[in-house]
């Protein structure tokens, strides 16, 4: 995601670190953020790879003895392969999520200025 982080001031940094953990998990629990949804980045996914990894995944579902611990690492595997291919897939995205952090931002600010002044 280091394209978001090129986009933001480094006095942000902290705050777009927590705001992209936030979307992540959001998109991982089948949520939107950003506009972003599990259901745009699984279609991204079958086409950055042409579907071979979904034939891989529904293969390996079929087959699985799930009485060998082979079987557990091999699903970790695919999990750890999906989410680098989701964090590129947010890098793809960046300037959607800058637009969105940046409007939190000001958002922020202006709650706080408003705060500041009393009301």
């Amino acid at each position: 995601m280091k394209k978001s982080f090129a986009q933001v001031d480094s006095n942000n940094h902290a705050a777009l670190s927590a705001f992209l953990h936030y979307g992540k998990q959001r998109i991982r629990t089948n949520r939107e953020w950003c506009g972003l949804t599990i259901s745009d980045f699984v279609s991204s996914y079958i086409e950055m790879h042409n579907g071979n990894l979904v034939d891989a995944v529904v293969k390996f579902t079929l087959t699985a003895d799930c009485e060998t611990p082979n079987t557990l690492l091999k699903l970790m595997g695919f999990q750890e392969f999906a989410k680098d291919a989701l964090d590129e897939w947010l890098d793809e995205n960046a300037d959607t999520i800058v637009k969105h952090f940046e409007k939190e931002v000001k958002e922020h600010e202006m709650e706080l200025a408003v705060a500041a002044a009393g009301f």
